[in-house]
Formats: C-alpha cells, structure tokens, sequence
C-alpha cells in the first residue's frame, strides 16, 4: 500500500520532523507514504490514499473523485479553511463571536492561520492598515471577546478528543508559534458540549477545534487544519501521530 502526504513546498519545510514521523510510523504497518506537492502534484497517479497536510481542498476533490480516501477530506479542509464559510456553517449551532461593523473589531483574513494576517483594528486608521497589509485578500470583522490572549486548543483524531492545550500569551494572539505558553489541560463541561456539538455536526479525521473565552465562558473561535503537533509533544507525552496513524489503518 502506497500513500501520499500533501504539503505546499512552503510549508513541509517547516514541518519536517512531522513529515517524518508520519512516514516512520507508517512503515511499522508496511505501508510506504511519500511527500506530495500540491504544486506538482502527479496528476496520472492515484495513491492508495492520502493524508492531506495543504489545506489545498481542490487536491482532495480530486483524489476523492478517483475513490482516493482522503485524511481529511475535502469537506474539512474547504470549511476549515475559509474563517467567513466556517462562522456562517456554525452559525446558531455553537456559540461564537459575531461578525461586526462596528469598532473596536478583529480583522482576519479568511484563509490565515497560524495567528497571521490577524488585526486589532480600533480606528479607521488601524483599519485601512490592516485592509492594505492583506492585499486583495477576503477578510472578515469579527466581535473582540472580553479574555484576550487566551485560548484553548483540542486536538481530535477520528471525531474524538485526544487532549486539549491552554494557550496564553501577552499579545491578544495566544497562538504558541507566536510566544504564547502552553499548558496541558483537561476540557470543562461547558467546552465539552461546545466540542461535542461540532463533532456531531462534522467528521474530523485530525485536527484541532479551538475555543476562546468572553466573559468566562467558552466560545468557538475556528478550527485548525492541518494542526501543528509541538505543542503535544512538549507538554505532554501523547504520541499524536502514533494514535493518527494507528486510525488511518483502521479506517483504509
């Protein structure tokens, strides 16, 4: 059996040591996995399946069109992966922040990821800059919640919760990549059904739902494909990849 994990070339060649714990442990089960580009992506040959690490849905579609399973699959990763398409899909079924017109708003573009391309805006002023900082890049203006530089992290492998990370940082960004603090942490009873709603609603092969907080309470704030793993491994001593892949041969 032989798969494919898709990356842009950007980034796979940050995430390396990630790339090659999938293919290592994919090798116990004999399965021979090779790194994809999507940016050449070899059109005439159809793998036994793939892991798709691009957040490219077009990519899936197409392997999905040749019978290809896809981890995860085109739906996901288009929703995921567009911030404007994933507010309006959750709309009514979970709590989140609206989106505004008013100052002060969080400006975003709708396929950043990583704390990127996200903007305090509190003025005009602020947010020309921040419109003329994205190009011509689609964003979406979106309600500041009251507990900034906070949020939580869930990591989900096959529609269930692995672990979670609290995330905290100075900035009003808590993303870990940008110097947030991470902590190992357990979900309360009011992040659990915020979680449990959205995976009775879609199907997660792996990634990572992320909730922030206003006024105390927990809100859905977006989810994270494909998730980063670091924070896993440094704060706690669960194999992600181990129990990921354990499920893509479960389920090929």
């Amino acid at each position: 059996m032989k798969g494919w994990i898709i990356y842009d070339k950007k980034d796979a060649e940050k995430n390396i040591a990630f790339i090659s714990r999938l293919t290592a442990e994919l090798a116990k089960y004999d399965i021979e996995a090779r790194l994809v580009f999507v940016e050449n992506e070899p059109k005439k040959e159809t793998p036994s399946f793939a892991i798709n690490r691009s957040r490219d849905y077009k990519i899936a579609e197409r392997l999905e069109n040749k019978g290809v399973k896809v981890f995860n699959e085109s739906t996901i990763t288009k929703l995921s992966n567009d911030k404007r398409r994933m507010h309006k899909f959750f709309d009514g079924k979970v709590p989140q922040m609206k989106l505004v017109t008013d100052y002060p708003f969080v400006l975003k573009s709708v396929d950043g990821h990583g704390g990127n391309e996200v903007f305090m805006v509190n003025s005009r002023e602020e947010e020309d800059k921040a419109i003329l900082a994205l190009g011509t890049k689609d964003y979406i203006k979106q309600e500041v919640c009251s507990d900034l530089g906070k949020d939580k992290r869930v990591y989900i492998v096959g529609n269930e919760v692995v672990s979670s990370i609290l995330r905290e940082a100075d900035d009003f960004r808590s993303n870990y990549s940008l110097g947030g603090r991470a902590t190992a942490c357990e979900l309360d009873e009011q992040e659990k059904e915020i979680v449990d709603k959205i995976l009775k609603t879609i199907s997660i092969d792996y990634a990572g739902i992320d909730l922030i907080y206003n006024n105390g309470e927990p809100v859905f704030n977006e989810i994270e494909d494909p998730v980063g793993a670091r924070m896993l491994y440094e704060n706690t001593d669960i194999d992600i990849v181990e129990i990921f892949v354990k499920y893509i041969v479960d389920n090929l």
